[in-house]
């Protein structure tokens, strides 16, 4: 005689298809605005005008430790990363882990595509560069935080800064960048035009690709 109760329990090892195809949709889409974050943050490097405020933070920490761009860069992360563990541990999600070890790759890989800019590039040709770089930045960014799969750090902290102030993702994302500009700063790091083009758009940018997606994209309401 068939146990019915034993049969009709889900098995520890049985999985979900319906978990499984959420997990791939929300995986194929945050890569998706990982790879748009990476071809923006391409095209600011070759505007050569300096990048992220995050990037000065971690030239800071290379100066002030005497160790490489690369080891300031994993210091800067670690840093980060350590707030949002103490503060914002919620937002940690399996998007977290994707962020941290793929992020790099698309950036260079659309360095490896994108050609440098002509020999004796004007300023106006860079900043245009530089601002462009932006906006497809902040529009991957956006685009990867509206899945709900988790947040990198630096997302991680705005997202705390507006919850504590109750206050636009815009203005709150300002602040941390501004905070980190100046943090950078203090230690020795290096920043241009393009680091201020990245501490007073990216917020604004970000909010504004928010909004455009929530009425253009309807799918993405499932996975709020």
């Amino acid at each position: 005689m068939i146990n019915k109760e034993r049969t009709g329990r889900r098995k520890p090892w049985m999985v979900n298809k319906n978990e499984v195809r959420d997990f791939l949709c929300r995986l194929f889409l945050i890569s998706a605005g990982f790879a748009l974050a990476g071809l923006g943050t391409a095209l600011m490097y070759k505007a050569e005008l300096g990048s992220s405020p995050n990037a000065t933070m971690a030239d800071g920490l290379h100066v002030l430790f005497h160790v490489s761009y690369g080891t300031g860069n994993i210091l800067a992360n670690l840093i980060t990363l350590a707030v949002v563990l103490v503060f914002a541990r919620d937002l940690i999600r399996y998007g977290t882990l994707v962020c941290v070890f793929t992020m790099g790759i698309y950036v260079n890989f659309w360095d490896s595509l994108i050609p440098a800019l002509p020999e004796g590039a004007g300023w106006v040709l860079r900043i245009l560069t530089a601002l462009l770089g932006n906006v497809i930045m902040s529009a991957g960014l956006a685009f990867y935080v509206k899945i709900h799969a988790g947040l990198g750090s630096l997302e991680a902290i705005a997202e705390f800064l507006r919850r504590t102030w109750n206050c636009r993702y815009s203005l709150a994302k300002t602040a941390e960048d501004a905070v980190l500009l100046v943090a950078g700063i203090c230690l020795g790091g290096t920043f241009g035009a393009g680091t201020v083009i990245s501490v007073f758009m990216t917020g604004i940018l970000m909010q504004w690709f928010f909004r455009f997606y929530e009425k253009t994209f309807g799918f993405l309401k499932r996975f709020e």
